[in-house]
């Protein structure tokens, strides 16, 4: 079935320059439209399945003498549907028209809107024969995204009102798209005081005395370089918004089982000659958080707010260096830097609970309890150690503690997790857990993520003269922020929203040393060359006119973290990036992360500190193995170990080109390129960024890239 999206720019501009005196007045403007035609037809055709269930005809174990297996038992049953054409169960999709069509088995529509306007006045002002300066201030209008049908829901949020309020709200609705802004259709309101700055200045110093000419050179040979600048931009702008509002359910499409005439079940007892109809639900538009939160959502529903006044993400971009000249060649040193604190991302403000209402401690009661008497509600008089359980009694059931799912997640110290099971199957008795109790996620898309840049690059350029050119640079730089910085809806929550820091680590890209050096050689053999000059146009059409261009790339790997992601303090579907503990220091740490060979793979830890299972850890409560480095979290606690603080294994990569010039005519040549890619055939080493010490493959290295590849090609230049 069709699905995919028809997009439209167009871009209308116009710029000038008005010289006078010393000044250089650079204006203009732009109009930019983005138009996104998004369609998909997944799902509207009813799907049925061929199977068995509890309603239809089916073959028991009872019915083979001597017994069969269970694997067997299945193959027969799914022969019998097969042959007899039994429909176990059917599925479809629909979408809606119009605010009025209500669900219908059409194609969903999405027609996204947005413009990019702007206005620049830009002056180069000559203000000394050594002193240059560029003023300038550039004014960006990017206009709220709209969705032209407006046919999507969003969390109500009142004029004026504070939006996490909203999000949390148990008492909250759902409206059409345009509900929060007044403007049908429309995502949040237009951003309209974005005014950006910029300036720079390039100074050539004097040169007085011999010592400065030394230093500096003759006739501006070293100048001295400086700039601000404030940019705008668009960060995931349709992407990261269409995937906030199409977590409202209720409005999109919508996947609808069959159901059974009979007993109005979703477990048919159909046959392929008489299948049943699927009708579709009801649209109903405003809904409470409560209707997305019900049995048929896991009691876990979603509300994805976005900020109506959300701002856009807006950063500020410094440098200043250092350039010296001598002959053919250049030398820049510079710093470069940049920040912003009002990057997108999304926030779960409806984040579990298990401190304030002492769910926490009673947990660690409950554990004690366990290791002591094998019972988690022991009384002392069962043992003087037990402690009375305070929270669980309060609880659905008592918090079926004797359930076994319930033990193992006390056993294996996650509160959070347990948390999250008793709101999902409805056992929450009078405990509260989350702020906001009809929903089991509350996001806000809203300014919440900040990054930091500094980086110190020296590089060197020599232009082409004599047969070479070459420019060769090295950057040692970091990236810190609170947002991952790679992800395109920025569903990024907090571990902690009363502890924001705790995401403050490097970026997910960062590298921290970059090398990079590149080349174009001509070999000095042919006509006009050092070796062989005289020969003729025959023979230096053969030896003659070739080119060698290396690009090297030296540089450390991406980052890495040690995580623990139980849901120790907050659900595991928070917890992803939750550091461990370690006795070592961060130092102690590093040294340990090498590559290494072994007959059982290859590794970039030493193997005393992985168990014989692989893994940094047994698992919480275990007794640790010898030469355990790493340790699990305590329940109710998060980890100590630094974000990111790890490198990946260095990267070493060469690339080569062999060309072969052959003059045509005047102004026109063929070149005959050999070409290759890792030309060394070098491993690079990957690994993931994240090692859970509770994997079996913890610090083992899977996969690498790069791998030689070689091409000829060729290309007329005319």
């Amino acid at each position: 079935l069709n699905q995919g999206r028809r997009t439209r720019y167009y871009n209308f501009q116009d710029n000038a320059e008005k010289n006078f005196r010393k000044h250089a007045i650079r204006f203009g403007g732009q109009l930019q439209f983005q138009e996104v035609d998004a369609y998909n037809e997944g799902g509207i055709v009813p799907t049925f399945n061929l199977g068995v269930n509890n309603n239809t005809p089916q073959f028991l174990a009872a019915n083979f003498q001597g017994g069969i297996s269970q694997a067997q038992l299945g193959t027969a049953n799914g022969l019998l549907a097969l042959l007899g054409g039994i429909v176990s169960s059917g599925s479809a999709s629909f979408n809606v028209e119009s605010r009025t069509s209500g669900f219908k088995p059409v194609q969903r529509f999405q027609d996204f809107r947005y413009g990019n306007h702007s206005l620049y006045v830009q002056d180069q002002w000559r203000a000394s024969q050594s002193l240059t300066l560029n003023l300038g201030l550039r004014y960006e209008l990017f206009t709220g995204l709209k969705l032209n049908n407006g046919l999507s829901l969003e969390p109500v949020i009142a004029k004026g009102a504070d939006a996490v309020a909203a999000v949390l709200n148990p008492n909250g609705t759902y409206d059409f798209l345009g509900a929060n802004t007044g403007v049908e259709g429309q995502y949040y309101n237009t951003d309209k005081n974005n005014f950006a700055p910029i300036l720079s200045a390039a100074w050539t110093p004097p040169v007085k005395g011999r010592l400065a000419e030394w230093l500096l050179g003759k006739g501006g040979k070293t100048v001295l370089r400086g700039g601000y600048r404030m940019s705008y931009l668009n960060d995931q702008m349709i992407t990261a918004l269409n995937n906030a509002a199409n977590g409202n359910v209720g409005l999109g499409t919508t996947g609808v089982s069959a159901l059974n005439p009979t007993t109005g079940t979703t477990l048919l007892n159909s046959r392929l000659n008489n299948l049943p109809g699927i009708t579709p639900p009801s649209v109903v538009v405003p809904r409470t958080f409560a209707q997305n939160n019900g049995a048929a959502f896991g009691f876990f529903g979603t509300v994805f707010g976005i900020d109506p006044n959300i701002q856009t993400p807006k950063v500020h971009e410094y440098n200043f260096g250092i350039q010296r000249e001598f002959g053919a060649n250049a030398v820049e040193i510079r710093y470069v830097g940049g920040r912003s604190d009002n990057l997108w991302r999304s926030i779960d403000y409806n984040q579990v609970d298990i401190t304030s209402n002492g769910f926490a401690a009673d947990f660690n009661r409950a554990l004690n309890n366990i290791r002591l008497t094998n019972n988690p509600a022991c009384t002392t008089a069962q043992n003087a150690g037990c402690q009375a359980l305070t929270v669980f009694p309060n609880l659905g059931s008592g918090g079926l503690l004797t359930n076994a799912t319930i033990r193992n997640s006390i056993l294996n110290g996650t509160p959070a997790d347990l948390a999250i099971t008793y709101i999902q199957n409805a056992l929450t008795g009078t405990v509260k857990f989350l702020p906001n109790p009809n929903t089991g996620i509350a996001n806000l898309f809203t300014n919440g993520a900040n990054y930091r840049y500094n980086s110190l690059q020296a590089e060197f350029r020599r232009r082409f003269t004599k047969g070479l050119y070459a420019q060769v640079n090295y950057t040692f730089q970091k990236t810190l922020g609170t947002g991952v910085g790679t992800s395109q809806t920025l569903v990024e929550p907090f571990l902690d929203n009363a502890r924001p820091q705790l995401e403050y680590s490097r970026a997910d890209f960062d590298q921290a040393h970059v090398f990079k050096a590149n080349g174009v050689w001509e070999l000095p053999v042919g006509r006009n060359h050092r070796f062989l000059s005289g020969a003729n146009r025959v023979v230096d059409a053969i030896i003659g006119g070739r080119q060698f261009s290396p690009i090297i790339t030296v540089s450390s790997g991406a980052p890495i973290s040690i995580i623990d992601t139980r849901g120790t303090f907050n659900r595991s579907g928070r917890s992803g990036r939750q550091t461990a503990n370690s006795s070592l220091s961060k130092d102690e740490i590093k040294d340990l992360f090498k590559v290494r060979v072994a007959p059982d793979g290859v590794f970039y830890v030493p193997a005393n500190i992985v168990s014989s299972t692989g893994r940094a850890s047994e698992g919480y409560g275990s007794t640790p193995f010898s030469g355990q480095v790493f340790t699990n979290i305590e329940p109710g606690q998060t980890g100590t170990l630094e974000r990111a603080f790890l490198n990946g294994p260095w990267r070493f990569n060469v690339d080569a080109t062999l060309a072969k010039n052959f003059r045509l005519w005047e102004g026109a040549r063929f070149q005959l390129r050999l070409e290759g890619f890792n030309v060394m055939n070098r491993a690079n080493f990957f690994v993931g960024q994240f090692q859970n010490i509770n994997s079996a493959q913890f610090g083992r290295i899977t996969s690498t890239f790069g791998s030689r590849v070689v091409q000829i090609g060729g290309r007329l230049d005319f």
